[in-house]
C-alpha cells in the first residue's frame, strides 16, 4: 500500500515553489542585523502557514456543516432505539439477577438437606461401629461393620446436586465489567508510600499542576514537584 501522500490539483501547482522556499530557508544567525531579517522570515513563514490553514478551513468547514446535519438527523431516530434498547436490557438484567437469586436459594436449600443426609449416614455409621466395637459375636460384629461400611459409602456419595444456569437467548449474552472504585485516597496513597501499590495508581495531575506552575512559575514549592520553563518564539503576521 503506497504511503505517498496525495496533493489535490488546486495545491498541487504551488507545492514546487513552497518546496523550493522551504529548501532556501537555511537560518544562521551570526549579528542583530541577521536576527532581524530571520525575524521578518520567520513572520512570513507564520504567514504563509496561517493563509494555508485559512484555505483549508474553507475547504473543511462545509464538509463539517453537512457531517453536522447528517448527524442531527439520524440523532432522533437512533436515540429512540436506544432508549429501546436500555429498556429492554435492563428488563433482561433484572429477570436474569432474580432468577440467579432464585437458583442460589434453591442450591442453599439443597446443600443443606444434602449436609443433613451425610451428617444422618455418618451418625449412622458411627452407631453400628460402636455396636460392633461391643458385640461379643464376631459374625454379627462383622455383620455390622459392612453395615457401618455401607453408611460410610452413602455419606460420601450424597452431594448436593447443581440446578441447571440461566436460561441462553440466541444472540445474547451476559457480560461482567469490573472497575475500581476509589474509596479512601489517603489509603490508597499511603499504599503507593508504602510500596504495597505501584505509582501507576495515583498518576499525577498534570492539568492542575501546569496551572498552578503557570500562576507561581518559580514560586511553586510542591515538594516532589519543580517548575520548568520552556522558552517559544512568537511572531506576528507580516
Amino acid at each position: 500500500m503506497s504511503t505517498e501522500l496525495v496533493v489535490s490539483e488546486e495545491l498541487r501547482g504551488e507545492l514546487a515553489t513552497i518546496e523550493e522556499y522551504v529548501a532556501g530557508l537555511k537560518p544562521y544567525i551570526r549579528s542583530d542585523a541577521e536576527l532581524q531579517d530571520t525575524g521578518l522570515i520567520l513572520r512570513d513563514v507564520r504567514t504563509r502557514i496561517k493563509d494555508l490553514e485559512a484555505r483549508r478551513m474553507d475547504r473543511t468547514r462545509p464538509l463539517d456543516e453537512s457531517k453536522r446535519l447528517i448527524m442531527a438527523d439520524y440523532a432522533i431516530p437512533i436515540g429512540l432505539y436506544k432508549g429501546a434498547d436500555e429498556r429492554i436490557t435492563a428488563e433482561v438484567g433484572r429477570y436474569q439477577r432474580e432468577q440467579a437469586s432464585i437458583r442460589a436459594e434453591a442450591e442453599r436449600k439443597l446443600r443443606e438437606e444434602a449436609d443433613k443426609a451425610r451428617r444422618a449416614a455418618e451418625a449412622r455409621e458411627a452407631e453400628l461401629r460402636a455396636k460392633a466395637d461391643a458385640e461379643e459375636d464376631q459374625a454379627k460384629a462383622d455383620r455390622l461393620r459392612a453395615y457401618a461400611d455401607a453408611q460410610a459409602a452413602k455419606a460420601e456419595s450424597i452431594i448436593a446436586p447443581t440446578l441447571a444456569g440461566p436460561a441462553k437467548v440466541a444472540g445474547i449474552s451476559s457480560t461482567e465489567r469490573w472497575s475500581a472504585e476509589v474509596t479512601d485516597l489517603k489509603a490508597l496513597l499511603q499504599g503507593v508510600i508504602d510500596g504495597r501499590i505501584p505509582a501507576e495508581a495515583v498518576e499525577p495531575n498534570m492539568p492542575y499542576l501546569n496551572q498552578v506552575a503557570r500562576a507561581l512559575k518559580g514560586s511553586l514549592n510542591y515538594p516532589g514537584v519543580r517548575a520548568v520553563s520552556e522558552s517559544g518564539i512568537a511572531a506576528r503576521r507580516i
